[in-house]
C-alpha cells in the first residue's frame, strides 16, 4: 500500500486499500499502524482538514469497530 503525505502535527502518511477496508497511518515517530474496516468516506475524512482531530475524534475512539495492529517503524519520507 502506497502512503501519501499528509499534512498534520502527528500524522506523517495515510494510504488506504478500498478492496479490504484497510487504512495505514504513518505518525510523525515513523511508527506505522494498520487499521481495519475503514469505510471509504473515513479515509476521505483522513484527507482533509484537520485530520488528527478527526483521527482522534472518529477513528480512534472506535478500536473494537476499526481494530488496528501495529506493523512496527518505517523510514520517514
Amino acid at each position: 500500500m502506497q502512503l501519501m503525505r499528509v499534512s498534520s502535527t502527528n500524522i506523517n502518511a495515510v494510504g488506504y486499500d478500498p478492496d479490504t477496508c484497510e487504512m495505514q497511518i504513518q505518525f510523525k515517530n515513523g511508527e506505522v499502524y494498520s487499521y481495519q474496516n475503514i469505510a471509504p468516506d473515513v479515509y476521505q475524512g483522513m484527507s482533509t482538514g484537520d485530520i488528527g482531530r478527526y483521527f482522534a475524534s472518529i477513528v480512534k475512539p472506535q478500536r473494537y469497530t476499526m481494530p488496528f495492529t501495529k506493523l512496527g517503524p518505517m523510514p520517514l519520507f
